[in-house]
């Protein structure tokens, strides 16, 4: 339920990019922001359940994909990261769900690698339904569904490293998310961190008039970040792609 607006103290200030937080007296999450063209920092993470060659020695003899099931039903326990217990048949079935051929694109599996282990964005945490199977619910919204969160965000990134093959270096990329940091820049302008009359914190969008507890910067600057760090990555792993210049 989003919270209806009440009497505004003093203590108001627009939400600002995380960048120049530091500078501000009022408090705000710890959330990294780098450029695009910045180098990126690893977010940290638990240790790899299947590795890359792992995958391409197994994608030969891979049974096909099979079908998903429905969206889950009522919530369950949290679980302790049971998608990161998965067998490599089950690995592989993940590969292809994010449109990649483990066979024809084994330069691609790396990405799925780091996808399988990614970190929830804020909101989000997983459980396990009364068939032990895993889903992720998100508490701000209430929607629960199979998938990953973040799984679309790295189907973006397999596109992004396609593109950079094709075209011989880094140079759209690059402009697609110094795009989308503007964009980013642009809507959270019209968000400010309010306070009610009992002094309790909230956030509210002057622009559309919505309100909402939860800081709306954060899932953002986490895929955002997370965009921003595959990037790098894929930098590392092209180096000579990476050094091209601009046309």
């Amino acid at each position: 339920m989003a919270p209806f607006r009440t009497q505004m103290s003093s203590e108001q200030t627009a939400l600002v990019p995380a960048s120049t937080m530091a500078s501000q007296q009022t408090q705000a999450p710890a959330v990294g922001f780098a450029s695009a063209t910045g180098a990126g920092v690893g977010l940290g993470g638990g240790a790899t359940v299947a590795s890359t060659t792992a995958l391409t020695a197994a994608a030969a003899t891979a049974a096909t994909a099979a079908g998903r099931t429905a969206a889950p039903q009522g919530f369950g326990q949290v679980t302790n990261s049971k998608r990161k217990q998965a067998s490599v048949v089950e690995m592989l079935e993940y590969v292809k769900s994010l449109d990649i051929d483990p066979i024809k694109e084994s330069d691609l599996l790396w990405i799925a690698e780091e996808a399988f282990n990614a970190a929830l964005p804020p909101g989000w945490s997983e459980h396990q339904d009364e068939e032990g199977r895993v889903y992720f619910h998100n508490g701000a919204t209430g929607e629960s569904v199979w998938r990953h969160p973040m799984d679309d965000l790295f189907k973006e990134v397999v596109e992004y490293q396609r593109s950079i093959v094709k075209n011989g270096g880094f140079h759209l990329v690059e402009d697609e998310i110094a795009e989308l940091e503007e964009s980013i820049r642009r809507d959270l302008a019209d968000w400010m961190e309010l306070f009610d009359e009992h002094g309790e914190k909230f956030f509210y969008n002057r622009r559309t008039d919505d309100s909402r507890f939860d800081d709306p910067r954060m899932a953002v600057y986490h895929n955002l970040y997370a965009r921003i760090k595959m990037v790098a990555k894929m930098k590392e792993r092209l180096p000579v792609l990476a050094r091209a210049p601009r046309p």
